[in-house]
């Protein structure tokens, strides 16, 4: 069940009792029903992070996923941006925190589901772009170098609530990376 149709949960969990699944029994604790059901009355993202990425950019692998969040962009007002990193400092509560090889992906306007075409730096809007839907990628280093810069590509958002669900396929300047992603949409 995709966390995307968390408000179709929780209106199941009021009108039946929370028992989606046919079983007659309402979800037990730590199951896919119970955990969609704390997203929806928590406004957090259970299952972040979570997905894989299969590949290699200069080198660079990023594995595991130990961190996955979308938020605004630090700097650039128009900007939203989607972090995968391999180092569980980085998150929604410590952006600045310590990280690990890390895959980012920089958004024009606020992320909507919608599949997006991975543009190179030089194809990326400058200003806010509603209903464009190009994206920028980015491999970077510990250190913040740029290990990778995306060519392009696709991302495509099949969910957007508390998580952002998606896939991604991307050529970069020094390799490839794919693969999906669960994210904690930060508030």
């Amino acid at each position: 069940m995709r966390v995307g149709a968390a408000a179709v949960i929780l209106w199941l969990v009021v009108g039946c009792g929370g028992d989606d699944d046919g079983s007659g029994a309402d979800a037990a604790p730590g199951s896919a029903d119970a955990r969609d059901q704390a997203d929806a009355a928590s406004g957090s993202c259970a299952e972040a992070p979570s997905g894989t990425v299969n590949g290699t950019v200069d080198a660079v692998m990023i594995d595991p996923i130990a961190s996955a969040y979308s938020r605004p962009h630090p700097t650039v007002a128009y900007a939203h941006i989607l972090k995968i990193d391999e180092d569980a400092a980085s998150t929604c509560g410590n952006p600045d925190g310590e990280t690990g090889e890390s895959l980012l992906f920089i958004f024009c306007d606020q992320p909507e589901v919608a599949e997006y075409d991975v543009v190179p730096p030089d194809g990326l809007p400058t200003e806010a772009c509603p209903g464009q839907h190009v994206v920028g990628a980015v491999v970077e280093s510990g250190n913040g170098a740029d290990r990778g810069v995306g060519e392009s590509g696709t991302l495509t958002i099949d969910s957007l609530d508390t998580c952002l669900d998606a896939s991604f396929a991307v050529t970069f300047d020094t390799g490839n990376f794919d693969g999906d992603v669960v994210a904690e949409v930060c508030p």
